[in-house]
């Protein structure tokens, strides 16, 4: 009875969203005359010689005493919160730049930031090829994988913009429905402080060798550490589990224009954590990953934020100054250079990579997850607020839980008759 109520609920939701299809339509079409002016104005802007900023003139040598030990987490971390959220950009000034820290115990930092809104993960690998190579001066993308453009017909397009609002209104009404928290703890709404850490992950070999293993794309190899972990968190609080914990996750777009800009979307996708089989996790986090892909969300909801981000300044902030997140997992992949990176001839020997959380206060958001692979190398970092990462205990046994899970895939026996075991139950 509740499942036919659920459908019912669906159904009479989606019918209404029809009838708001074609002013979205029309929306759009605005927006994108709109961005087409803008850029116009840009270029003329450019053309004339007047002042426009974009590159930094070089590497800016940057001195913060605090920090004594770059292998010290707790340096690290307050190097994370200056350069998050101490460090604002200035008007008129680049919106990225190249910050170096000089012999903070025996290492050196070379720290390249950017503003998400002039880039994503595929445009910074693109800066990073200018700004290091390779040992015999080589360019650090080479050998990198090529984008492969999807094949999609009109038909396709058509029926993905006719099936958008019902695809939409299902997502919502699944995420309505699994609104169970993080285990946290009480603290001051008013503190910005952001909790930071990182650690070595699995060698980039055996994490191919769970993808290769179960036939699954990445993502939801990734996902299956973040769903242990998740786990993981309940049990050792002693909460009872819940069935499902929304995630949200970076994916791309199809073949990325030549040129500094978001072009990426979003899989928004239920983690099975009540279940307490590692491989039936991942099979059912997997079959989720591309039921989303396949649907007509990842290009609508893409359309969604580039409207939202063509509009004026001040009603963005409007309509962003109480926000309310329904999703409080965000993991991340970079695909980081495949190729030792070198600069004035010294070797980095690790890249570690940090975003921000844009907000002030928890809304629901509790912490984010970063997958960076570099030359078969892997790193593993965690993000929160301090009402779920009050100290760093918490996201380093986050990550701890995170390889665990995925050494328990590649463990895993595989049953030739019965497709998998169902040991491993935490």
């Amino acid at each position: 009875m509740a499942q036919v109520l659920h459908s019912l609920i669906i159904f009479v939701q989606s019918v209404l969203a029809y009838f708001f299809l074609p002013l979205f339509a029309l929306f759009i079409g605005i927006m994108i005359v709109w961005r087409k002016c803008v850029n116009i104005v840009v270029q003329i802007i450019k053309a004339r010689d007047e002042t426009w900023i974009m590159l930094p003139a070089s590497a800016t040598v940057m001195d913060f005493p605090e920090i004594q030990n770059v292998e010290d987490p707790h340096d690290m971390n307050k190097l994370s919160n200056y350069l998050l959220r101490g460090r604002r950009w200035k008007e008129g000034k680049p919106l990225w730049e190249v910050l170096l820290l000089r012999n903070k115990g025996v290492k050196s930092l070379v720290i390249f930031r950017i503003h998400h809104v002039i880039g994503d993960g595929h445009s910074i690998l693109n800066m990073w090829d200018k700004v290091f190579t390779t040992k015999d001066a080589r360019p650090v993308l080479q050998g990198a994988p090529v984008q492969q453009k999807r094949d999609e017909s009109s038909l396709d397009k058509i029926c993905s913009v006719i099936l958008a609002p019902y695809h939409l209104v299902k997502l919502f009404r699944s995420l309505s429905m699994n609104r169970d928290k993080l285990p946290c703890i009480e603290a001051d709404p008013e503190v910005e402080t952001v909790c930071a850490a990182s650690t070595e992950g699995l060698p980039m070999t055996e994490m191919k060798a769970i993808r290769a293993k179960f036939h699954v794309s990445f993502l939801p190899v990734l996902l299956a550490g973040l769903a242990g972990a998740v786990r993981q968190s309940f049990v050792t609080k002693g909460i009872k589990i819940p069935e499902k914990i929304p995630v949200l996750s970076i994916i791309p777009r199809g073949i990325h224009p030549e040129q500094n800009l978001n072009h990426g979307t979003i899989c928004i996708i239920l983690l099975p954590v009540g279940e307490s089989d590692p491989v039936q996790r991942l099979k059912m986090i997997s079959t989720s990953v591309t039921s989303y892909i396949k649907s007509s969300l990842p290009n609508f909801l893409y359309l969604i934020g580039l409207c939202e981000g063509s509009l004026p300044i001040p009603l963005v902030r409007a309509i962003n100054k109480n926000p309310k997140d329904d999703v409080p997992l965000v993991l991340t992949n970079v695909v980081g250079p495949p190729n030792r990176c070198f600069v004035a001839g010294e070797e980095i020997a690790r890249i570690q990579m940090g975003q921000n959380i844009p907000l002030q206060f928890s809304s629901g958001f509790a912490y984010g997850i970063a997958f960076l692979s570099y030359d078969g190398d892997t790193t593993l970092g965690a993000i929160g607020l301090e009402d779920y990462f009050p100290n760093l205990t918490i996201p380093q046994k986050i990550m701890a839980d995170c390889i665990n899970e995925w050494k328990v895939l590649l463990d895993a026996n595989i049953d030739k008759h019965e497709g998998v075991s169902r040991t491993f139950a935490v």
